[in-house]
C-alpha cells in the first residue's frame, strides 16, 4: 500500500485549485471504499465458497457472527458514502457561487 501525496501546501492555491483539490480527494475516498468493498465480497466467497458449499462447514452462530461482521463493514461504508455525497454537494455550492460571484 502506498501513502497519499498531498500537495506542497507553501503556494497560495487559487479557490478553483481548492475545489479541484476537494473533488480529487473525493475521488480518491471513493477508490478506497471500492477497494473495501472488493475486499468484503471476496472475504464473503470465500467464507461461502465458490460452490456455495460452506468448504469449512461453520455453524450457524459463526455464520450468523461472519453475516454481522459484513453488515457493519457495509454499514459503515454506506455512512462514509452519505458523507462523501455531503461533501460533492458542498464543494458544487460553492463552484456555484463563485461562479455567479464572476459572472
Amino acid at each position: 500500500m502506498k501513502f497519499p501525496e498531498f500537495p506542497d501546501i507553501s503556494q497560495k492555491n487559487t479557490i478553483n485549485d481548492t475545489i479541484i483539490d476537494l473533488m480529487n480527494s473525493i475521488i480518491k475516498e471513493e477508490e478506497a471504499l471500492s477497494q473495501l468493498l472488493t475486499a468484503e465480497a471476496k472475504k464473503i466467497e470465500a467464507f461461502i465458497g465458490k460452490k456455495k458449499d460452506f468448504p469449512t462447514a461453520p455453524t450457524n452462530l459463526e455464520i450468523l457472527s461472519f453475516s454481522h461482521s459484513i453488515n457493519q463493514v457495509v454499514e459503515t461504508i454506506l455512512m462514509k458514502e452519505w458523507l462523501l455525497y455531503r461533501k460533492i454537494e458542498l464543494t458544487l455550492q460553492l463552484d456555484n457561487k463563485l461562479f455567479k460571484e464572476n459572472s
